[in-house]
């Protein structure tokens, strides 16, 4: 859509699948005038026996494809779970004065009974953009479950300090848990990275309004607020 949220029809679309090791692997193209609503869409298979991990999907619009879009995919082997686990934190970032977070892991059967079993809890404090150094990495004592649930309380300022004392601006908290299952003793595990240490807790993205003016012409401006995660801040006032 173009910056008055009208649908673009008029210029070229190429699709690129690529690899993770930055290989092309396949393209779709559509020439203009193929869609009349804006909405295009394109199949890809991928080969045989592909590369395990990050896939890339680019979508790239105009004459010289200068404009794009990227989503990443991600493809493992695929193995059966006996049971999943999940970490729900209930927010999306931790300001300088934030003293804790509670963290709850859940584990359930396929089939949607809580597990019985003990759960732990690992912390880590990440970069944007750094690989995780496992040297950081903060164990919490396992738990049992109860109705499939743990609850932990993370200590964010003794974190902080453990650290070096400086708050992390911008960095991830990274949150890894395993469960194991009392009858088997078979395991599981979960991970969440979504909280941020910020600042400010919103930021305002202006990247889809035109960052040009010309005298006479409306303007129309796309504005988005977002969490400092990059999630939409939904319902909020701007």
């Amino acid at each position: 859509m173009d910056e008055s949220m009208k649908p673009i029809t008029d210029k070229q679309l190429a699709i690129d699948l690529i690899s993770p090791t930055a290989m092309t692997v396949d393209r779709v193209s559509f020439e203009p005038g193929s869609s009349k609503n804006g909405f295009y869409k394109g199949q890809f298979e991928l080969p045989p026996f592909p590369d395990f991990g990050t896939w890339t999907i680019k979508a790239k619009l105009g004459g010289k494809l200068e404009t794009y879009a990227i989503s990443p995919i991600d493809v493992r082997e695929f193995v059966l779970p006996t049971f999943g686990v999940e970490i729900v934190t209930g927010r999306e970032y931790i300001l300088p004065n934030d003293t804790q977070i509670d963290v709850t892991v859940s584990a359930k059967y396929v089939y949607g009974k809580a597990v019985d079993g003990i759960a732990g809890l690992e912390i880590n404090v990440r970069k944007m953009g750094d690989v995780t150094d496992p040297k950081r990495v903060v164990t919490m004592g396992r738990i049992p479950l109860k109705d499939g649930i743990a609850s932990f309380t993370v200590d964010i300022k003794k974190l902080v300090h453990d650290l070096g004392g400086q708050f992390p601006a911008e960095a991830v908290l990274e949150l890894s848990s395993i469960v194991y299952e009392s009858a088997t003793e078979k395991e599981e595990s979960g991970a969440d990275d979504s909280v941020m240490f910020v600042n400010c807790p919103f930021k305002i993205d202006f990247k889809r309004s035109k960052s040009t003016y010309r005298k006479g012409i409306t303007y129309y401006m796309q504005i988005q607020m977002l969490h400092a995660n990059g999630k939409p801040a939904v319902e909020c006032v701007v």
